[in-house]
């Protein structure tokens, strides 16, 4: 939670983790709020953990960043089309 600008109200959970009742107490108390499977507010969690893989599918398999700010992702999928370091033309 570093990371958050302020403290989240709740945390909330999508994949097969969240079927968990073990795993979402040890988060729960590990991240000092409540932590819920996205069902509770209306969405599926189901489908939204394989949109996201099928978004990280397609930007690999573009040769895209799946983390496009992040700078070792960057170095990586440079060196994967064949450019230099020093390089900063797209590919």
């Amino acid at each position: 939670m570093q990371h958050c600008p302020e403290k989240p109200t709740v945390v909330l959970t999508t994949g097969g983790g969240r079927h968990n009742p073990v795993l979402m107490q040890m988060l729960s108390v590990s991240l000092d709020c409540p932590v819920k499977p996205v069902e509770e507010v209306g969405l599926d969690g189901d489908m939204l953990e394989a949109q996201a893989f099928g978004y990280l599918a397609v930007r690999v398999a573009r040769g895209w960043c799946p983390r496009p700010r992040h700078h070792r992702c960057q170095r990586l999928c440079r060196r994967r089309r064949g450019q230099r370091a020093g390089d900063r033309k797209a590919g």
